[in-house]
């Protein structure tokens, strides 16, 4: 009896994974009257999922080809369907293709997550708004804004990329993954959560939203996340990493204050919940390896939240709002923050961060801290760098470097109990003594390593790209290199190197004008350390 009962919760558990469903769509070859369960017989609409409850099971995938997404309601997608913790429900990328969501003036959201749905990934999609076609006159005469009033919020000027909704009727969203996408362009926020619980944002790279709505949206922001369940774990509810944020920032007024005071990168914003009645969020959030830089508002900002982590971040040259001069990193009335190994490279005016005297609880340790106007430090101790120039590679607003020179200071600088195991690169920490500072660990001269120098001497040139790129890199003895490159999949598309090379500077070309838009892992390998960095192909 125990094994026929064995053997069907054996039989039970792979039928889970048996009858999980892939769909495709296609914007341009396909039709809404196919079966969309193939490449060739594609839906052609993202509405089709919208709002429909029965159609998508748990652990169903919806790929989305190469195309543009457009709908005419107030979200291109308006998901309302739910997985399972092991079999969540999944809308990505088809391999190779770069989908793109383009929001218009009607539309709220171009993704909108609600209603209670739970175990949601949303996986390599572009999502672009429509701030490209605003007047910035317009926007600051908008309706119900501080320069007019009168009128109901237009969505025009408001729409978010991704909205993680939990308000309605009390359904609380959780459990959802937003990994790999780009978001850029939206008069509202990038991903905007509010009331939710258990969210993951990682490897997106989320720049120019946010200018011109009158709600005070930011890159990334959680406001009054709601618990879940009690929060006995000990991992972390909330993860924040390897996100490249920059760009985003208020030109408008945010509404009632009428003062321009949000555009960060990323907000932890009121999870104590005071103002909507309900308990105080009692999970942990992880702001980890991002890279967070020229956004109007500060680089983090801890808001009057409790259980915040925020370590190895690179934050450059926020607060370019004229009005927000806070720093690049900010806790503000909140309880029990850490901020350990970041990199906080002031804007010349300002000061590089600020703790306010309501906030209790709070650690903070080995950061490098530099360019503060007449050196206003909110807090530092003994085992800051400060002062000293963390030396990026090309710290620009747009395809910027922010990785370090080898004789960077934030080298070996980093706390070696609190510190990301790895780096936004995927690059184990600590490489030599100690964990290094900020978002990027450079692979020590002490280690096992025949590259002179580290990852970060590794260039590739230009990247992104549209037709050919060029690596260089040093090597100290004579070895035998491969380089390959795979999809973001992890799936191999060419072998481009396999040759012995001698000691000292290589240089390798690689053509790129044949391959889809998208992101790519160049892989190198000299027989002891395999090295990854990433290409943007346009």
């Amino acid at each position: 009896m125990k094994k026929q009962l064995t053997s069907f919760l054996f039989l039970l558990l792979i039928s889970k994974t048996i009858f999980a469903t892939n769909y495709y769509i296609d914007p341009v070859n396909g039709n809404n009257s196919y079966n969309g369960l193939t490449e060739v017989t594609a839906k052609q609409t993202l509405t089709w999922f919208s709002y429909n409850t029965t159609f998508l099971q748990p652990g169903d995938t919806v790929f989305l080809m190469n195309g543009t997404y457009t709908a005419s309601g107030f979200a291109i997608l308006a998901l309302r369907a739910s997985g399972t913790t092991t079999n969540p429900i999944t809308f990505k990328n088809y391999p190779g293709h770069t989908p793109i969501l383009q929001m218009n003036d009607f539309q709220w959201h171009a993704i909108h997550l609600g209603e209670g749905i739970h175990d949601i990934i949303i996986d390599g999609l572009r999502i672009r708004g429509n701030a490209a076609t605003i007047d910035l006159t317009d926007a600051l005469n908008q309706p119900a804004s501080c320069g007019n009033p009168s009128g109901s919020p237009d969505p025009k000027f408001n729409g978010n990329g991704i909205t993680i909704d939990g308000r309605t009727n009390d359904a609380l969203v959780h459990h959802i993954i937003v990994r790999n996408c780009e978001i850029y362009e939206c008069c509202g926020g990038g991903i905007a959560a509010l009331q939710a619980d258990y969210l993951t944002y990682e490897n997106n790279h989320i720049y120019d939203n946010s200018w011109y709505t009158i709600y005070g949206a930011s890159g990334i922001s959680n406001l009054n996340s709601v618990n879940y369940d009690n929060h006995t774990e000990q991992n972390y509810s909330m993860i924040i990493r390897n996100n490249v944020l920059h760009g985003n920032e208020l030109y408008i007024p945010w509404i009632g204050p009428c003062v321009i005071y949000d555009g960060n990168g990323i907000i932890i914003d009121s999870e104590n919940n005071a103002t909507i009645s309900k308990p105080a969020y009692s999970g942990k959030t992880l702001i980890e390896n991002n890279v967070v830089h020229h956004n109007g508002g500060r680089g983090i900002h801890a808001y009057h939240s409790n259980g915040i982590d925020i370590i190895n971040n690179t934050c450059y040259m926020n607060g370019r709002s004229p009005v927000i001069s806070d720093g690049e990193i900010t806790v503000q009335g909140a309880t029990n923050v850490k901020v350990y190994n970041n990199i906080m490279y002031a804007r010349e005016t300002e000061r590089a961060n600020f703790l306010d005297a309501a906030s209790t609880g709070f650690s903070f340790g080995n950061n490098l801290i530099f360019n503060a106007i007449n050196n206003q430090i909110s807090y530092t101790n003994s085992t800051d760098k400060v002062g000293l120039d963390p030396l990026f590679i090309n710290p620009n607003l747009y395809n910027g470097n922010f990785k370090v020179e080898t004789t960077s200071p934030a080298i070996n600088g980093g706390n070696n109990l609190i510190f990301a195991t790895t780096d936004y690169d995927g690059i184990s920490r600590p490489q030599g003594s100690s964990s290094d500072i900020g978002a990027f660990e450079a692979a020590s001269a002490l280690s096992n390593s025949t590259f002179e120098e580290s990852l970060n001497t590794v260039i590739i040139y230009p990247n992104p790209t549209t037709d050919l790129v060029t690596v260089h890199y040093t090597l100290i003895q004579n070895s035998n290199v491969t380089i390959n490159l795979y999809d973001y999949l992890g799936k191999e598309v060419i072998s481009i190197y396999n040759e012995k090379q001698n000691k000292g500077k290589q240089e390798i070309e690689i053509k790129t004008n044949y391959l889809q838009k998208g992101i790519y892992l160049l892989k190198i390998n000299n027989g002891l350390q395999t090295l990854v960095k990433k290409i943007i192909v346009n």
